[in-house]
């Protein structure tokens, strides 16, 4: 049921729902001093607020996965997630559109990335060009040195966003290997309060 401290509709939230935390406050009254409390929204736009409370500020957006929220900690709009969240795993070579949306939050204006490649064939370099709706990019190569062929190498980038969705366009140099991948982990993102 709708209430301070739990969320603001009677109904329960989606298994994996995008939610938003918000402060909430009451004014003080005759006797009563001011009241301060905790809500959950699906409103990325303010909570429906419980009698007697007036005001509101966003907090950050938390993502549930099978109905608990994802852990993690929020820093002045810089969320970090505790554990790594999985997005997906690209193969073959060629252009990729890829859905951020299971671990970024519409809102979102940096996507804080974790790019595995792998890669089966010492003799083969896979590079990796990530495009935003922005026109931004990012180069993530391949790193495989002799004899370090099949072991996952990864890098962390900051990725700006307009949207919740990246491409990847993919292309191999040297023997073509079907077996190279690129797994696309979140580790956080920043938003904006406004």
């Amino acid at each position: 049921a709708m209430a301070a401290n739990g969320r603001d509709q009677d109904a329960p939230f989606g298994a994996d729902d995008w939610l938003y935390l918000y402060l909430i406050e009451a004014p003080a009254t005759s006797g009563v001093p001011n009241r301060v409390a905790g809500i959950l929204s699906k409103s990325a736009r303010g909570p429906a607020l419980p009698s007697g409370y007036t005001h509101w500020a966003l907090l950050c957006p938390v993502k549930l996965a099978n109905g608990a929220i994802v852990p993690f900690v929020e820093n002045d709009g810089v969320v970090k997630y505790r554990t790594r969240q999985g997005i997906t795993t690209l193969k073959n070579a060629g252009t990729h559109q890829v859905g951020l949306w299971t671990a970024i939050p519409p809102q979102a204006n940096v996507a804080e990335l974790n790019f595995m490649t792998s890669d089966a064939n010492s003799a083969n370099v896979t590079d990796w060009m990530v495009y935003t709706d922005a026109g931004l990019h990012t180069h993530i190569q391949g790193m495989y040195s002799a004899g370090a062929f099949g072991t996952a190498q990864s890098v962390d980038r900051n990725i700006p966003l307009i949207d919740t969705k990246i491409r990847i366009d993919m292309s191999q140099q040297g023997t073509a290997d079907p077996n190279d991948s690129l797994s696309i982990y979140a580790l956080g993102y920043t938003f904006s309060r406004q």
